[in-house]
């Protein structure tokens, strides 16, 4: 499989910012049948600051986040309120049946590690613990 690492793209001792892309690549064919994965066109690449699923619902979420701790694999929740609901969009008017998508992906997305010095036996590890937790 072709990774699309640009050639000029190094980020330090023969690590290159594409790399991300290979490590995307390895947990998407890992985990797209568990749970539901980001896209990323096949002529694209990129740095990955982190790695966000899509769980069913909050609960599904907030359990996984917690069995990842248990198995000492950080994640992390960054977007625990919708940008239209921070104090700094306070005196824009909204319908919040016009946001429905944002609500729904503030409660069910989680990120996990991706940066391209993740080794495959952290990524399995990863997608390992999650196929535990699915199929409990």
């Amino acid at each position: 499989m072709k990774y699309f690492v640009h050639e000029s793209s190094y980020i330090d001792d023969n690590v290159k910012i594409g790399e991300g892309t290979k490590v995307w690549h390895f947990s998407r064919e890992k985990l797209q049948s568990i749970v539901e994965t980001t896209f990323i066109p096949e002529t694209y690449y990129s740095s990955f600051a982190q790695y966000t699923i899509k769980l069913r619902s909050k609960e599904q979420r907030d359990d996984l986040q917690a069995k990842l701790k248990e198995n000492d694999i950080p994640s992390m929740i960054y977007y625990t309120k919708p940008m239209h609901r921070q104090q700094a969009f306070t005196d824009l008017p909204f319908e919040e049946a016009e946001l429905a998508v944002t609500n729904n992906l503030c409660d069910t997305v989680l990120s996990l590690p991706m940066h391209p010095y993740l080794k495959e036996e952290e990524i399995t590890k990863v997608c390992d613990v999650i196929q535990e937790f699915r199929n409990a």
